[in-house]
């Protein structure tokens, strides 16, 4: 298995703790697959400490760092080494201030496998909506917040093309996977911890999800979830 581990958006403020939640992930990862892997890191400050600070895990096959000033979709989208992630077969596409704590990638991979999942997601406490923690089993989803998400290069190609640099804090877009009949779902045995108080600028992430969502015919966050409820069902996974 080829395994990379795609860092969505580094930077300032809190490096530091980004960079310790960083290193116990790398290990975690590490340790949990037994085998060496590589990682993409999409930076918006501070590259030249990340790039040094990532060359003492000499675990890591490959190290992609792609700079660039601005806010999570303005610098993801724009990776030059976003064609790379095709040489893997799988992608863990992670937040900057989201720790794993348990998580089992075998049994994730054959869990999204088995179920045919586009997008899944481990159980995240921190996370603003409760059904992203709150129940014990899988649970196939309309919609999943985006923390930590095991991914194919197909599936991020598909998950990427539902974003725009426009709607750059991504707010509106898990709420139509089940509009869009994207598969995805939510293991809650394996969970991560979102660590971090959100920095984005909640008027203008909620005016600019506003300004997406209307390109699907909804008005508001709360429109959407009338018509596709978060979670379709709950399954127990053998």
């Amino acid at each position: 298995m080829k395994f990379i581990y795609y860092l969505t958006c580094i930077g300032k403020p809190s490096l530091n703790k980004k960079l310790f939640i960083l290193y116990k992930n790398l290990l975690y990862i590490k340790n949990n697959i037994q085998q060496n892997f590589s990682i993409v890191v999409n930076c918006y400050s501070d590259h030249q400490i990340i790039n040094k600070f990532l060359s003492k895990f000499d675990f890591l096959d490959n190290i992609f760092i792609h700079y660039k000033e601005g806010i999570l979709t303005e610098v993801w989208l724009t990776n030059p080494y976003n064609n790379k992630l095709n040489d893997y077969d799988y992608i863990l596409y992670i937040l900057d201030d989201v720790a794993i704590t348990n998580i089992n990638i075998n049994k994730l991979i054959n869990i999204k496998n088995k179920y045919k999942l586009q997008l899944l997601s481990p159980k995240v406490k921190g996370s603003t909506f409760n059904y992203m923690n709150s129940y014990k089993e899988l649970t196939i989803n309309n919609a999943i917040e985006v923390y930590c998400l095991l991914l194919t290069p197909d599936d991020f190609k598909l998950f990427s093309s539902k974003h725009t640099i426009d709607n750059k804090w991504m707010w509106g877009v898990d709420l139509l996977f089940g509009y869009w009949g994207m598969n995805v779902g939510v293991y809650h045995k394996n969970e991560v911890i979102h660590c971090l108080d959100s920095k984005s600028d909640k008027k203008i992430a909620i005016k600019l999800g506003h300004e997406y969502i209307r390109k699907y015919g909804f008005n508001s966050f709360d429109d959407i979830e009338k018509f596709y409820k978060y979670v379709i069902k709950e399954i127990v996974v053998d």
